[in-house]
């Protein structure tokens, strides 16, 4: 059990880890990736609806909070997220490429659209669909890459 659990432990920082990468691929992405319209990258968007559904008034109407929040979030679901990647066996960097576009899949096509936290990549742009793989596809190599 504790043997486990140092595992878990390991796993969970390495998600941890690999989500400054993808962090800032997504902070630069999102500045020279060409806009045709204004979009909030999914971290604050999905904050915000969390703070809209909760009625949170601080985090949905003060950005300084909102954001802080958003970056505490998106670190925790990083770190959360690795967990699973336990049963892909034995990690690599090419597990986690694949695990990283399962992930950005899940959430974005399944998860949090139907937790009407965020829209489905069908409804939004080529633009932020491949700003969001690209970022899943980085934390998951890091992720493949910090555990091998």
């Amino acid at each position: 059990m504790c043997k486990f659990l140092f595992k878990a432990m390991r796993y969970s920082f390495a998600g941890l880890l690999a989500t400054f990468p993808m962090t800032l691929w997504m902070l630069a992405g999102d500045r020279l990736l060409p806009h045709q319209k204004e979009e909030r990258l999914p971290p604050e968007e999905i904050t915000k609806n969390i703070a809209d559904t909760t009625g949170l008034e601080a985090v949905k109407n003060h950005k300084p909070t909102r954001e802080a929040v958003s970056t505490i979030n998106h670190y925790m679901v990083g770190a959360a997220a690795a967990l699973p990647f336990l049963l892909l066996g034995k990690p690599s960097v090419g597990k986690g490429v694949f695990y990283g576009f399962l992930v950005w899949f899940g959430n974005y096509a399944g998860i949090l659209p139907n937790l009407h936290l965020y829209p489905p990549a069908t409804q939004k742009s080529a633009r932020m669909n491949t700003l969001m793989l690209v970022a899943h596809l980085i934390w998951g190599a890091s992720l493949g890459k910090n555990l091998s």
